[in-house]
């Protein structure tokens, strides 16, 4: 389940769950009192439901796409259009339709277009009409995401027939376009980290993407070592250091791996 609130009702919403039962799912469990930290590091955090019968990863969101070129810029402009409402029988905030069409496409690429369920939300956004379909490409083209909006209406308009506009009908799917997987995707994973390089159409936003996913602290850093504010700068060193030990003992683990076959 993803929850997409503000940023700022990130710590009150943690809190709440918390109260409630929900536990971090990830071992980087940093967020307590530290929310100014969970926010520069990512763009999501994971916890697991209350113990019982069964249990479900519940993922509270607070942007559309971590280390996008402008992504503060797109959740002003989302949040902008939100309007109150009732989801489920709970009071909300829903989007626009031009916003859900959008927020849904980005993170079916994300994910590498690995879920039918996602494209099938997607289809039946088309499908219910009342999309201004200028809207949405302005939208795309402001915050660079065309790329990723094309590519996903390409694979919902291959797998479902999805009725779009005759300007949008003849974009290609992704190449490598794979639904209904033997195995699960990896959530999170460098696979799908260094995806996402593919989703910039021009190369100065591919390098800088790559430098914030190489450079930027996360809390893997922060829970690493606790240092002073006046050493904080070398959080940005340790981040290329911790990759760097953690790809060279995935590497030997593989090479282990294939020696024992």
């Amino acid at each position: 389940m993803d929850i997409l609130v503000r940023r700022e009702s990130v710590g009150r919403a943690l809190q709440l769950l918390e109260e409630i039962g929900f536990e971090p799912a990830d071992r980087y469990a940093a967020y307590r009192g530290d929310v100014d930290r969970l926010l520069g590091s990512n763009m999501e955090y994971g916890l697991l439901s209350p113990a019982g019968p069964f249990r479900y990863l519940l993922e509270l969101h607070w942007d559309i796409a971590w280390r996008w070129r402008a992504d503060s810029e797109m959740v002003d402009d989302l949040w902008a259009g939100a309007r109150p409402g009732t989801v489920l029988g709970a009071h909300a905030w829903t989007l626009s339709p031009e916003w859900e069409l959008l927020y849904l496409a980005v993170h079916a690429a994300r994910h590498r277009w690995s879920a039918l369920k996602w494209l099938v939300d997607i289809h039946e956004i088309c499908v219910r009409g009342s999309i201004d379909w200028a809207g949405v490409e302005d939208r795309a083209q402001r915050f660079g995401l065309e790329r990723a909006l094309h590519l996903t209406l390409g694979a919902c308009r291959t797998l479902l027939g999805t009725p779009l506009p005759p300007e949008l009908e003849a974009h290609a799917p992704p190449r490598r376009l794979r639904v209904l997987r033997a195995a699960p995707v990896t959530i999170g994973g460098w696979l799908e980290t260094l995806s996402a390089v593919r989703l910039f159409s021009r190369p100065t936003d591919k390098l800088c993407y790559l430098g914030r996913l190489l450079l930027r602290p996360t809390l893997a850093e922060w829970s690493l070592v606790r240092l002073p504010s006046s050493l904080r700068f070398l959080y940005y060193g340790l981040r290329p250091l911790r990759l760097g030990l953690a790809s060279g003992r995935a590497m030997v683990r593989a090479g282990l791996g294939r020696l024992h076959l």
